[in-house]
């Protein structure tokens, strides 16, 4: 690096001065010498002092070279920013730029070359003329600048002190902000309840009238939307103007439109009443027709309230038009009539004015049950005999091929009608709706018998049609007073629950969606009850079958096959010929006794009060009494595998506690302490062991 002097540098204005366009404002008289040098790093050393660095063109300045001249390049205020030369604009626009604010001081100044090629300094005043000159170099519209503004800021801005940094400020142009349209607008010609007559249309409005309109008049008239005035900013760009609103309003049944949509009339050559409803205009009738045109009333339901009644002419054309013409009751038209001027009280029954003749339609068919489908009470046969409300005769019960039913065919139409439309109504056969033969149900060959063709439960649903004879017994509801005690040849399914003291015995599966308390159930299949089973004064479930129950609590269960305790059992008496599981989870028995001819698995046997309990496995266990089964020939020896372990175990997959006594056929072991997780298994050497497994 070699050392050297850094430029120096001659200002023609102060800073935050002003200065115009095209003007120098600053010039190097001094330049720098030496050279710049380079570090063991690569980064340039330089020879200049940081005190006085090299001046630089920021924003709104330029460097003429090689003279060295600060040019500014707009009017604006001079600032030095570091090591930089910028000048600010004087002029700053709106967001929208719909407005321009100007900044002004006393005086302009710059540097002026003499005749000898030297640049002096140069002051002017400030004058309305530099100024618009300013802004339309900053490309504002001319005639947008607001001339009177321009003058009274050049008035201001030179009595500023030379001394003083902040400037006069003056909005001096304005452009034109653009106008939105004029919304279109809808005049109805008649008096409206929900609307005013000048209101306009939008969305769901819908307007009535009181009074009927007649032809040719004129109902609404529409003012079309405009499209808007467009703008301009300052600096003369476009702005574009939001067009008016539009109103919908389409022309409906018994309106004439003239072509440009604007004017609206009644059509036809019969009154109305006019309706707005969805942005359509339409003619209303006054009378209504009925669905099935055997009657024709007035006012039709669509007419507003506090209608004025018209007079005889205008309702007789209104029935025309509404195309009544047979039936028409003189004596109620002349009625109507005689109001003419009158108000329609709301809440006034509409009046008939017209009525047809109805077809005559032949009869319906008709089936007619041969089942008493109601239970009765037993012993209800006099008043001498005990009843007990407990017991029903379940008539429902049938064999194959009993009658169940009998159809009587429909009727042909007998005499054909007249519509107040003048039109003929045709007679009809008699409905058939009749109900299908379904399963277990078949039909005679002349279609009017229905036979039962297998045994089972006779079913009729009359808003199905379906006469079914099915293998399931259904309870809609509990088992109690409105069914009593059920004794069915097939299966039972019961909806709810079996009330105390009720009974449910079949030779089919039963099941239970509710709970059982103190009741019985008997079932030559399985049984499964979505509850529990509670003792109140007696709860037993007999089953031939699986049963699968989710509580029983002080409850007898015998079970030919498997039994199944979903959650727990409490001080229960569960018997069965196959396997015992209460669980799966955290199923656990408390008290009482289990017995199992296979296997007896639960999550927790006992309690930690040590309540007693009995658990028993083995091909010795009776579901009919507590005695022990006779030693099968051979002795029980022959029922363990030589070297092995009896098959029948009780398994524990939590805690069995003291209280627990586990039998297994003839020998017996008696829990004295908490265990965990324990098989009891019986070996060869006729020793019960709780065995750990995993």
């Amino acid at each position: 690096m070699t050392p050297g002097t850094v430029s120096r540098y001659r200002f023609f204005a102060a800073e935050g001065a002003a200065v115009m366009k095209g003007q120098v404002v600053a010039k190097r008289i001094d330049t720098a010498t030496g050279s710049h040098g380079i570090d063991v790093t690569g980064r340039i050393q330089r020879f200049d002092s940081p005190a006085h660095p090299e001046l630089v063109a920021a924003t709104g300045a330029i460097i003429e070279e090689p003279k060295g001249r600060f040019v500014a390049l707009h009017y604006g205020r001079l600032r030095f920013l570091g090591d930089g030369v910028s000048v600010r604009p004087l002029l700053r626009i709106s967001g929208d730029g719909l407005a321009a604010e100007m900044e002004a001081f006393a005086s302009f100044a710059w540097g002026a070359e003499t005749a000898a090629g030297t640049l002096e300094p140069i002051t002017r005043p400030v004058t309305a003329a530099l100024l618009r000159q300013a802004l339309q170099d900053a490309g504002i519209v001319a005639d947008l600048i607001l001339d009177e503004a321009v003058e009274l800021l050049a008035q201001t801005a030179r009595k500023i002190p030379a001394d003083n940094h902040k400037g006069a400020r003056r909005v001096v142009a304005r452009g034109r902000p653009a106008q939105k349209g004029r919304d279109a607008e809808i005049r109805f010609l008649f008096a409206g309840r929900d609307a005013a007559p000048e209101a306009g249309l939008r969305g769901e409005t819908r307007v009535l009238a009181r009074e009927v309109a007649l032809p040719g008049q004129i109902l609404a008239v529409k003012t079309p939307a405009t499209a808007g005035t467009p703008g301009i900013t300052v600096r003369g760009n476009p702005i574009a103007a939001e067009p008016g609103a539009d109103l919908e309003l389409q022309a409906g049944a018994g309106i004439d439109v003239d072509g440009h949509g604007l004017v609206f009339r009644l059509a036809g050559s019969d009154p109305a009443i006019p309706v707005v409803q969805g942005g359509v205009l339409q003619a209303l009738s006054l009378v209504a027709v009925a669905e099935d045109l055997l009657e024709a009333t007035f006012p039709a339901p669509e007419c507003p309230p506090a209608l004025v009644l018209p007079g005889r002419a205008e309702l007789e054309a209104a029935m025309a038009r509404a195309g009544v013409c047979f039936g028409i009751d003189a004596e109620a038209v002349a009625a109507l009539a005689a109001r003419a001027g009158e108000t329609w009280t709301e809440g006034e029954t509409p009046v008939v004015v017209a009525r047809g003749d109805p077809p005559v339609h032949g009869a319906a068919a008709v089936f007619t049950s041969h089942i008493e489908e109601k239970n009765r009470f037993a012993g209800a046969a006099n008043d001498q005999e005990k009843v007990d409300f407990r017991e029903m005769i379940h008539s429902r019960s049938v064999e194959t091929g009993r009658l169940l039913g009998t159809r009587t065919p429909p009727a042909p139409g007998v005499r054909p009608g007249t519509s107040v439309l003048g039109t003929k109504l045709p007679c009809l056969p008699g409905e058939d709706k009749t109900p299908t033969a379904g399963r277990g149900v078949e039909l005679s060959a002349d279609g009017c018998s229905y036979l039962a063709s297998a045994d089972g439960i006779y079913t009729y649903t009359p808003r199905a049609g379906l006469v079914e004879v099915l293998k399931n017994y259904v309870v809609a509801g509990d088992v109690d007073y409105s069914v009593g005690r059920i004794n069915s040849a097939c299966m039972v399914t019961v909806e709810g629950k079996v009330a105390p003291g009720f009974a449910v015995c079949a030779d089919g599966p039963v099941y239970v969606a509710g709970s059982v308390e103190g009741a019985v159930i008997r079932s030559k299949a399985e049984v499964f009850i979505g509850g529990g089973i509670y003792f109140l004064q007696n709860a037993e479930v007999h089953a031939g079958g699986d049963v699968d129950v989710a509580i029983v609590d002080r409850a007898l269960i015998r079970a030919g096959g498997d039994l199944r305790v979903r959650r727990e059992a409490i001080n229960a008496d569960l018997r069965t010929l196959g396997k015992l599981t209460i669980g799966p989870g955290q199923g656990r028995a408390v008290g009482g006794a289990l017995r199992a001819a296979e296997r007896i698995e639960a999550a927790v046997l006992g309690s930690e009060l040590g309540v007693p309990m009995e658990v028993e496995v083995g091909a010795n266990v009776s579901l009919d009494t507590d005695d022990p089964v006779a030693e099968p020939e051979g002795g029980w020896a022959a029922l363990i595998p030589r070297g092995g372990i009896y098959p029948g175990r009780v398994r524990v997959l939590g805690e069995v506690y003291p209280g627990v006594v586990i039998r297994i056929l003839n020998w017996s072991f008696e829990v004295r302490e908490k265990l965990y997780s324990v098989e009891f298994v019986l070996d060869s050497n006729w020793r019960i062991e709780p065995r750990a497994f995993r």
